[in-house]
């Protein structure tokens, strides 16, 4: 059997480092999708496709369209913006996880201001969205806009032509809007809504249809 000589150990770690070096190679020069904005707390954004505000994220998307539809993620983090956040059509907003991405309206507080605005053809998706929980109930969301796998809390929830599905939320009042497998404490409006599979806060059900 042959033996290694001396230098081996140093070919090896050479080895190493040349993969190493490819694979950093390729995870730095991984470009972001056009369609795509990456919101990081933890990072110097470029301001093209990364930031570390929601608003910058969805203020630089200007061709968003049926055809082009466009994602703003949200990586791990408490999020407090300085003034409400206006959602634009054709346009989600996706969490890492509804445990993990939390926007809250520290900001916003006393002011009686939704901290998300939504718009139609819109997603919420794997988000905790916390109200203003000095001026219970305070207002999280108005607008148009789908909320799945999310949790929304301590807040009113104001929405019409939405669909809200396997979330969780504090007060909701959403007329001509879909109800699906989620957990509703309160419901204000009840008209022109189909109520499926859904809970309130000690998981009776409200209606199921």
């Amino acid at each position: 059997m042959k033996r290694l000589g001396k230098s081996s150990p140093c070919i090896i770690i050479l080895v190493i480092l040349l993969y190493a070096t490819a694979f950093a190679e390729q995870t730095i020069n991984w470009k972001i999708p056009h369609n795509v904005r990456i919101v990081q707390k933890s990072t110097k954004p470029d301001g093209v496709r990364t930031f570390n505000s929601i608003q910058a994220a969805l203020n630089s998307i200007t061709n968003a369209s049926p055809t082009n539809r466009h994602i703003v993620k949200i990586m791990p983090g408490i999020y407090s913006e300085p003034f409400q956040i206006q959602m634009k059509p054709f346009v989600d907003i996706i969490g890492a996880s509804l445990n993990s991405s939390i926007i809250l309206t520290e900001n916003l507080l006393g002011h009686g201001i939704a901290p998300i605005l939504g718009a139609e053809n819109t997603l919420l998706k794997d988000l905790t969205i916390i109200g203003d929980t000095a001026n219970y109930p305070g207002r999280c969301l108005e607008g148009n806009s789908i909320i799945i796998d999310s949790v929304i809390a301590d807040c009113m929830v104001l929405i019409s032509d939405s669909t809200v599905k396997n979330s969780i939320i504090g007060r909701i009042s959403a007329s001509n809007s879909f109800l699906i497998n989620s957990q509703l404490k309160y419901i204000y409006d009840a008209s022109r809504k189909k109520i499926i599979n859904c809970y309130d806060s000690s998981f009776n059900p409200i209606y199921n249809q």
